[in-house]
């Protein structure tokens, strides 16, 4: 089995997410980001995207930001859940904790 080799390190952890189609309806809903990198993210979503679709992901990991990305693909995982990949596309505010 050969290693996996990433040009960044790749983070794990729970953040919430807000589909841009949806920005007047629900809010934010919780999601899983499995892969992170400085350019792009995969997460675990309970709604499917379209390509180029953008959504809004809130993290609290280090204080509170709000980051802007857009679908690449989609994948139906068979379990009402869906796989994203998704390319980072900037931030919308931060804030550190403390």
């Amino acid at each position: 089995m050969h290693a996996e080799r990433r040009s960044e390190p790749r983070e794990i952890c729970f953040v919430e997410i807000m589909i841009c189609r949806h920005m007047s309806a629900l809010g934010f809903e919780p999601a899983l980001m499995i892969d992170r990198s400085q350019n792009g993210a995969r997460i675990v979503a309970l709604q499917a995207m379209q390509p180029d679709e953008h959504f809004l992901l809130k993290t609290t990991e280090s204080g509170l930001a709000v980051l802007v990305y857009r679908a690449m693909h989609c994948t139906e995982l068979g379990d009402g859940r869906f796989s994203v990949g998704a390319r980072f596309v900037r931030t919308v505010g931060e804030h550190e904790g403390g």
